[in-house]
């Protein structure tokens, strides 16, 4: 195969032809891939003045649809609208308004109670984020100038994609002094963080769950000679779908402490700690077949002393109790009814279609106070309660139109042990004492006053003894 000699100067350059059609073939694919690769260039500089948009015209329809869903509900308490919209190939602001549904101020010619909030939104290629604060110059917000020097006390920053949302909120320490009135309100600093997930469809029910985790570090109110402390709280709750319109959740309350009064009585309480749970209790085949809710509070001590003198002590205190029965259909039934029914303007035929949903709530509903206890320095008092409806519809809507004759449709059993000691120490627990004595219906039990009781269909039983 021939060769091609290049010569510069002295120096002569042999190159086979092989060879140069193989630097040929390379400066050819160079060009190629430097083509390409300038395609792909614009290809990704139009995606990416293309995906900021684009994000922009979906973020504005979801915002929308949000919107008419909560606009559509016959009962939300109150509406929202989006004004002044303006949506940048990178950013959006906009501003909502919020106006709190008031039947009795509009019959009289009121004006609405509105709040506006303004919102920035930044969106590009991965999830918006925003920042939104009330509004100080809009005029739904007047309030702001009157008492809060046009600052906003509240912001909101978070991001959101898709299917899921991270918010942070963040409240400033502000105080109140109310127009025309004698005296002050110090709230305390307060932030809230709030993620929600929307999770795939399974068996035609969203797994959507959130978290929420709430600290505040507290107020004062002073109003004339009356104080109100509320100490530093914190709220916690998680919660995931069940069905359509049930969740399931669990949330605690925690309240360290509190204090009201004036010069001639002070209240003072203790960590005050609230635990709630919802859930579905299942069939052997999981499928969900009814409601359960339970609760738990508890309370580290409380004292109230009357021109100095102590009046009460309790050094600490609880409740627990449960709520069953009523089944899922029936529940989300009731729920789906009333949605679509307003209170104040209730038509004969809807209330026919709500009534025998609410029927059978109530027949299947079970309360039960499983403990209540209270201790003091004079002793302790135990309790339990177990209560249900036990009648029949046309009962029940006689009941519902006369609510005297709802203890009659109760079914009852309550049991009680006090602490003679306590007794003897509380003017109640006296008299309820000696009415027991006189009835011929009083126990002991180990140096406690006992109770038993039952009630059932309008007849009072105390230990064992009928009462009229």
């Amino acid at each position: 195969m021939a060769n091609l000699n290049y010569k510069f100067g002295q120096f002569v350059i042999v190159i086979s032809v092989k060879n140069y059609l193989i630097i040929k073939d390379l400066i050819v694919m160079q060009k190629l891939t430097t083509g390409i690769f300038a395609g792909a260039i614009v290809i990704g500089a139009a995606s990416a003045a293309y995906i900021p948009v684009q994000v922009g015209y979906q973020v504005e329809a979801q915002l929308q649809q949000v919107v008419n869903v909560q606009n559509a509900k016959v009962n939300s308490g109150f509406q929202i609208e989006l004004l002044n919209y303006q949506r940048f190939a990178y950013s959006t602001t906009f501003l909502s308004r919020i106006t709190l549904a008031d039947i009795d101020a509009q019959q009289n010619g009121r004006p609405l109670l509105s709040l506006d909030i303004q919102h920035q939104l930044q969106h590009g290629f991965g999830k918006v984020r925003f920042v939104s604060e009330l509004a100080p110059e809009q005029q739904g917000n007047k309030f702001l100038k009157d008492y809060f020097n046009d600052q906003s006390p509240l912001r909101l920053k978070g991001e959101f994609d898709h299917n899921s949302l991270n918010l942070d909120a963040y409240l400033d320490g502000f105080t109140l002094k109310p127009q025309g009135q004698e005296g002050t309100i110090y709230v305390q600093p307060a932030v809230a963080q709030l993620f929600y997930q929307q999770g795939e469809v399974v068996e035609g029910i969203a797994q959507n769950h959130y978290r929420l985790n709430t600290v505040w570090n507290g107020a004062d109110l002073i109003a004339g000679r009356d104080y109100l402390k509320l100490r530093p709280a914190s709220f916690k709750v998680t919660g995931s779908q069940a069905t359509d319109y049930l969740w399931r959740y669990q949330s605690q309350l925690g309240l360290t402490g509190m204090e009201f009064g004036n010069q001639g009585f002070v209240l003072k309480a203790g960590a005050l700690l609230l635990q709630d749970q919802f859930s579905l209790t299942a069939q052997e085949d999981k499928t969900p077949s009814s409601i359960h809710y339970q609760s738990q509070l508890k309370l580290q001590g409380l004292t109230g002393e009357q021109f100095g003198q102590t009046a009460l002590k309790i050094n600490s205190a609880s409740l627990a109790y449960q709520i069953s029965g009523p089944t899922v259909a029936n529940t989300e039934a009731l729920i789906s009814a009333s949605q679509q029914i307003d209170p104040e303007q209730m038509s004969n035929e809807q209330a026919q279609q709500i009534l025998p949903l609410l029927i059978e709530f109530l027949q299947a509903l079970n309360v039960q106070i499983d403990s209540l206890n209270v201790s003091t320095p004079e002793g302790s008092l135990d309790s339990n309660l177990q209560l249900q409806v036990d009648a029949s519809q046309d009962e029940l809507i006689q009941a519902l139109s006369a609510p005297m004759l709802l203890t009659r449709l109760l079914d009852a059993n309550a049991n009680l042990l006090v602490d003679k000691t306590l007794v003897q120490s509380t003017m109640p627990l006296q008299m309820l004492a000696m009415q027991l004595y006189g009835a011929g219906a009083y126990e002991e039990k180990e140096d406690k006053m006992s109770v038993m009781a039952e009630l059932k269909q309008g007849r009072l039983t105390i230990n064992g003894v009928a009462t009229e």
